[in-house]
């Protein structure tokens, strides 16, 4: 994982016989069986991390940072194809509530600061009880659903071959 990102990535050995079943196709459909299996896989992913989300006693289960999951998927010739997984960002809070998706995921360490009369003034943390964790929801459903999201991409690439295939022999 490169700085701090989640990376699943398909056996190399069965993305070759992936590719192997899809150079019998044109370009076009090859992109189309491989975005919509990326979002099929891509969606197992969300839907886990919004579950996960719910489930934490953090506050955050419902409201900006659960609308803020999003889907999307890539398919060049340069960089190749990958979905990502995550979540919007932007510079408003009321727009896009997933700039802070990290803090209740990772958690936060213990935060005051002294006033000007010499007091400590505590402004919490994350998780009051346990500081510098967080639930990791996001974290455990990468971690737990990526294998079953990367099946999911598999099978979806080769139903769609199978669904081909049938319709052109018909």
């Amino acid at each position: 994982m490169a700085k701090g990102e989640m990376t699943i990535t398909l056996d190399e050995r069965e993305w070759t016989k992936i590719q192997i079943l899809l150079s019998e196709y044109s370009e076009i459909d090859q992109n189309r069986i491989i975005k919509s299996a990326l979002a099929k896989g891509g969606q197992d992913l969300k839907t886990a991390g919004q579950s996960n989300l719910s489930q934490t006693d953090k506050g955050t289960g419902s409201g900006q940072l659960k609308k803020s999951f999003t889907i999307r998927k890539r398919n060049s010739k340069k960089k190749g194809s990958f979905t990502l997984v995550g979540f919007k960002r932007g510079p408003s809070y009321k727009e896009h509530g997933g700039s802070f998706a990290h803090l209740p995921d990772r958690g936060t360490k213990k935060r005051s600061y002294i006033t000007k009369t010499g007091k400590e003034h505590y402004t919490g943390s994350i998780s009051a009880n346990a500081p510098n964790t967080g639930s990791e929801f996001w974290t455990n459903a990468v971690e737990t659903e990526g294998p079953r999201a990367l099946n999911t991409i598999v099978e979806a690439i080769y139903d769609a071959l199978i669904e081909i295939n049938n319709r052109n022999c018909n």
